[in-house]
């Protein structure tokens, strides 16, 4: 069975194909004095929660389409470019 690593830093997850890459990147994490390490091993063919990605594309600063927004929920997109554009007028 293949698969694949998962680095957990603050919540923040790192996925990795290859063991010692993993386990090497968690190590360097704790040894910089971070205690909310988790190394994950997981099956590649495992879906997980976390591959619930809310997906954006942006092609020349639009919106040009949105994956995977649960079912009730909306999305803002601020962008601070044209907020700032707006105030340089």
């Amino acid at each position: 069975m293949k698969y694949k690593y998962i680095v957990w830093v603050g919540g923040i997850d790192n996925h990795y194909d290859n063991y010692q890459e993993a386990f090497s990147v968690a190590q360097d994490w704790v040894e910089k004095g971070y205690d909310d390490v988790i190394f994950e091993t997981v099956p590649e063919n495992m879906k997980r929660e976390t591959d619930k990605t809310i997906k954006i594309l942006v092609d020349g600063g639009c919106v040009t389409d949105v994956f995977n927004l649960p079912d009730g929920f909306d999305y803002i997109i601020i962008d601070s470019d044209v907020q700032e554009e707006c105030e340089n007028d």
